[in-house]
């Protein structure tokens, strides 16, 4: 089995509207780590979260643009 890393995430729009909430719908999000990289997430939520400690919490902003390319 593959390590994974399970956070909560909350999604939000620019103008602060709320595109997805783990916190609300009570899941979580999981994501494979393959040698040091978490393949179902985007790039720059790869690299944040590749050095942070079990239960820390971080906000991390990625411009819109950069989030559409893992859309498609």
């Amino acid at each position: 089995m593959k390590d994974q890393v399970v956070i909560h995430q909350r999604i939000l729009n620019f103008d602060g509207s709320v595109i997805a909430d783990t916190y609300i719908n009570g899941t979580t999000d999981r994501f494979t780590l393959k040698k040091t990289i978490l393949e179902d997430a985007i790039l720059e939520l790869q690299e944040g979260l590749q050095w942070r400690t079990l239960g820390s919490r971080y906000k991390f902003v990625v411009p819109p643009d950069l989030t559409s390319k893992k859309r498609g």
